[in-house]
């Protein structure tokens, strides 16, 4: 077929509408099939298609200039037989129709919140300002009806099938050099700690504005009052800036000022154990030297030699033992990246699965009279420090990074943490630390791991069953000695008891020294603390309910809110465990917080219908009512044939929702917005 063939055949109504399908695929054909006239013609003529539109789009998720999409696109269509329309001009033209469509919508979305959250992080000459803000209930359902165009970008919180309860993106970027009104020595000499708050009032107002430059007022008013969180890392100048949002007069609804839990566990297992002398010439030795000096693993990595000859190392250990620490393959890579301290974890383990070869590769490189002295000395010291008591501290080194980075990437390091089970997840972390490394199973096989510490189940009791400590001495159990030059090397070497002790207490230092500051830092935030009341596993506990109460009154006092909201979340508190019961039914494994409130809510409305009828007015209860007093029975919680209310009890029914949603979602929205 000719390819005018073609290019005649995209211009019928069947290829049209192929092409929606095509390029839609999830939405409904009976969506696709009506055409409408006067949307046709809107594509007709000299204008871009959809597929221009979404070459743009993809031109602008993709690091490539301009010039160079073009030339790509062009390459495209040549192929495909079209006629290539798109220039880099009509490219930016797009790309700026697109970033004001997007600005709209995120106006929208900001004018119709109750409470919003901001978050600032600098990357080097950028500051990214980011926000979360609840999505109201009438505009949720609107965005998640069929055929209805919802905001484009992330959902915070997938919450129910009505729409999500959150909705979370990126305000604005603000370049801190060039961004200054005036570039005058005051200016750059100004505090800045106030040049980050008024930093974000200016994010602020341009996202307020529209494409002439004129700012809506009215709109940037309404969204500075609706700012209730602020949330940064812990530097001095960003916990400045907090306390001048708090006391400047533009944010007067802003009551919580909190800090990035990711940064917060990172400094807390990190600072630890760098304060000890023995794991910080440990770190310089292996990873990251001082000012004119080398480190073992950054010189294997930037010298082709020295891997290329560890390579050999590692498959004549493969040859003569068949494994290196149960790992039957050649390691090209050890994976390590100066900046972050988080990055030593992998290339640690990998040091310690390849020490025989690492040794060899050493000696190596000391008998090598090609080499210069300093490189044959350095080689040596790093084969001289290959012995049982280092290797011990290099794997406890390891096991502590692993758990502490497997405590935050799963609590923390994810796209929507649930800040409600911190205390738990924390709690169960800090037992299971003392169990490993204070009490010292870290260095006993499982089959001696008792499966409880006194008297009570130990969250993840179970010590690994092969840690890091286990397979460096597994490792170094040969006694084949290691010859270079006229000198000799062994690995396997008896470390003495005193010696144990001192590294397994120098360990302990750390640990305690690591969960006392995670202590202070997640826990001694009343307000942090108080959001475990959205922890829906708590309420089934009878002795804590009055506790979460009171934590809800907490709440709402901090946010202002009325009394009537602690009363209604007080009587909902007291259905919550059969509720609970009735929303896993279809899901035995129980969910997260964010997953079963949305259910939760609709389950507490149809309850409320069916106890009180149609006719009752919800949202009128009186404040002064003890949110404590106990109903004669509780009410059963409804089946799931009779979870949609009928006609006549829609008014009445949706105010309740609508009033619990609103109330509890000026609290929700500020929970996975500490990144």
């Amino acid at each position: 077929m000719q390819a005018c063939c073609i290019h005649a055949h995209s211009k019928t109504f069947v290829h049209q509408v192929a092409t929606k399908v095509y390029l839609a695929p999830d939405t409904p054909i009976s969506q696709c099939l009506p055409y409408s006239i006067k949307h046709q013609h809107l594509f007709s003529g000299n204008v871009p298609q959809p597929a221009d539109w979404l070459r743009a789009w993809r031109a602008c998720r993709t690091a490539s200039s301009f010039k160079g999409a073009v030339k790509f696109y062009s390459t495209e269509d040549f192929a495909a037989g079209r006629n290539t329309k798109l220039d880099s001009v009509s490219l930016k033209n797009m790309i700026l129709v697109m970033h004001w469509a997007v600005k709209s919508v995120r106006k929208q979305r900001l004018e119709q919140a109750t409470s919003i959250s901001l978050s600032v992080d600098d990357r080097k000459e950028y500051r990214l300002v980011r926000y979360r803000c609840d999505v109201p209930p009438r505009t949720a359902k609107q965005s998640a009806a069929p055929g209805s165009q919802g905001p484009q970008g992330s959902q915070g919180s997938q919450g129910s099938e009505d729409g999500p309860l959150v909705a979370d993106g990126l305000l604005g970027v603000y370049k801190t050099g060039a961004s200054v009104p005036e570039n005058t020595l005051e200016e750059h000499d100004a505090d800045k700690s106030q040049v980050m708050a008024d930093s974000i009032g200016i994010v602020i107002d341009r996202a307020c504005q529209d494409p002439e430059g004129k700012t809506d007022e009215e709109s940037c008013s309404r969204l500075k009052l609706h700012v209730r969180h602020f949330a940064a890392d812990q530097c001095t100048s960003a916990r400045k800036c907090g306390r001048l949002l708090v006391t400047g007069g533009q944010y007067p609804n802003l009551v919580w000022v909190s800090h990035d839990p990711a940064h917060q566990v990172r400094i807390a297992y990190q600072d630890p154990l760098h304060a000890m002398p023995e794991f910080q010439d440990q770190w310089e030795r292996l990873f990251a030297p001082g000012k004119g000096k080398h480190a073992l693993i950054p010189d294997i990595q930037n010298s082709e030699v020295w891997k290329a000859r560890l390579m050999a190392a590692q498959q004549e250990v493969l040859r003569l033992h068949g494994s290196q620490a149960g790992v039957e393959k050649v390691i090209r890579a050890l994976s390590f990246s100066q900046p972050r301290f988080d990055s030593s974890a992998t290339p640690m383990l990998k040091y310690l699965c390849m020490i025989r070869a690492m040794a060899v590769l050493c000696a190596m490189q000391a008998a090598d009279e090609r080499n210069t002295v300093e490189i044959r000395s350095r080689a040596e010291r790093a084969l001289q420090n290959m012995n049982a008591a280092v290797l011990m501290r290099c794997g406890l080194t390891c096991d502590y990074t692993s758990e502490c980075l497997g405590f935050l990437r799963r609590n923390f390091d994810i796209e929507d943490p649930d800040v409600s089970c911190t205390p738990r997840v924390l709690e169960e972390f800090t037992k299971r630390q003392r169990f490993l490394f204070v009490d010292g199973y870290i260095l006993s096989d499982s089959s001696q791991v008792p499966s409880s510490v006194d008297g009570s189940e130990a969250p993840g009791s179970q010590a690994p069953r092969r840690c890091a400590t286990q397979l460096v001495y597994e490792e170094i159990q040969t006694p084949e000695p290691i010859f270079y030059g006229n000198r000799v090397h062994y690995l396997c070497t008896k470390a003495g008891i005193s010696d144990v002790r001192q590294i397994m207490g120098t360990m302990a230092h750390v640990v305690e020294a690591m969960l006392e500051r995670l202590r202070v830092d997640l826990t001694e935030d009343e307000i942090a603390v108080a959001l475990q009341v959205f922890n829906l596993r708590l309420w089934q506990e009878t002795n804590r309910q009055q506790e979460l109460v009171d934590s809800t009154r907490k709440l709402c006092d901090m946010l202002k809110l009325s009394h009537g909201t602690a009363v209604l979340f007080g009587r909902f508190a007291r259905k919550l465990h059969p509720l609970l019961e009735a929303a896993l039914v279809p899901t035995p494994a129980p969910a997260d917080a964010p997953t079963l409130w949305p259910e939760l809510l609709r389950l507490a409305l149809n309850a409320a219908i069916e106890r009180y009828g149609p006719g009752e007015n919800y949202c009128d209860a009186p404040a002064e009512e003890a949110p404590a007093a106990a109903d004669p029975e509780p009410a059963q919680p409804p089946s799931k044939a009779d979870t949609k209310p009928s006609a006549d009890q829609a008014a009445p029914a949706q105010a309740l929702l609508d009033r619990l949603e609103c109330g509890v979602g000026s609290v929700f929205v500020c929970w996975s917005h500490l990144n």
